[in-house]
C-alpha cells in the first residue's frame, strides 16, 4: 500500500509538474503572439504616421503655389518677405523687391482669349525664374498679371539690373497656343531695403510705387524707387 501511495503521489507531481509546463508554454506563446501583434500594429501606425506627415508637407507645398505658373503664392510671398526683412534687419544685409507687370494684359485676353493668356503667365513666370536663377529669390504671383521676386542679399542697384535682364528676356519671347503666336513686354518697380525704408510693407509700397512710375512714363521699361 505505501509502495501503491508513493507510485500515486509521483503521478500525481509529474501531472502537476507537466500542466504547469504546458501552462507556461501556451502563456509564452501568449505573449509572444501579443508582442507580435503589439509590434505590428505601432509598425503600422508609424507607417500611417509617415504617410500622414508626408500627405501634410505635399498639402503644404500645395497651399504655398500658384496652380496655375508653379510659382508661390501671395500668401507665401508675404510669410517670406516678413522672415527675410527680419532676417535683414538683424544682419543689416541687403534686401530687394521686384514687381513685375504684364503690359496691356487685358487686351491679350480680349483679343486672343483667356488660353493664351494663360500661357503667357506661364512664360513670364519661367523666363523671370530662370533669369533670377543664380541668385538666392522668391518668386510668386503677386496679383492677375503681376510677379514679385524677393532677393536677399541683393542691393536695390543690382536688382534694377536684373529687372531690366528680365523684361529684355520677356520681350524675346515667343508665346504660342495652338495656331497662334504673340510677343509681350512687362514693366517692372525696385525698391531696396536701404533706400530709406522701415518696413516690408514699406518695401512694398515703394516696390508698387516705382511699378506705377514705369506704367505712367510708357511701359516696357524699369523704374527703381530712391
Amino acid at each position: 500500500l505505501s509502495i501503491a501511495l508513493a507510485d500515486r503521489v509521483r503521478e500525481e507531481r509529474a501531472l502537476r509538474e507537466e500542466a504547469q509546463q504546458h501552462a507556461l508554454a501556451v502563456e509564452h506563446a501568449a505573449r509572444e503572439e501579443l508582442e507580435q501583434a503589439v509590434d505590428d500594429r505601432t509598425r503600422e501606425l508609424n507607417d500611417a504616421m509617415v504617410q500622414l506627415q508626408a500627405a501634410n508637407e505635399q498639402l503644404e507645398q500645395l497651399s504655398n503655389v500658384d496652380g496655375l505658373t508653379s510659382v508661390h503664392n501671395r500668401r507665401f510671398f508675404d510669410n517670406m518677405l516678413e522672415e527675410y526683412w527680419t532676417e535683414s534687419e538683424k544682419d543689416d544685409s541687403d534686401l530687394s523687391l521686384i514687381l513685375f507687370d504684364v503690359d496691356h494684359f487685358k487686351q491679350v485676353n480680349d483679343i486672343h482669349g483667356h488660353l493664351l493668356g494663360d500661357e503667357c503667365l506661364k512664360a513670364i513666370a519661367g523666363c523671370i525664374h530662370e533669369v533670377m536663377d543664380s541668385h538666392d529669390h522668391v518668386l510668386a504671383r503677386y496679383g492677375g498679371e503681376e510677379f514679385a521676386a524677393i532677393l536677399p542679399g541683393v542691393d536695390g542697384n543690382r536688382a534694377a539690373e536684373l529687372a531690366e535682364a528680365v523684361r529684355m528676356a520677356v520681350a524675346k519671347l515667343k508665346i504660342r497656343f495652338e495656331d497662334r503666336e504673340i510677343s509681350v513686354k512687362i514693366s517692372a518697380g525696385v525698391a531696396g531695403r536701404k533706400d530709406r525704408v522701415d518696413s516690408a510693407l514699406q518695401l512694398v509700397n515703394w516696390a508698387d510705387h516705382a511699378l506705377y512710375q514705369a506704367k505712367e512714363t510708357g511701359r516696357n521699361r524699369i523704374c527703381r524707387y530712391g
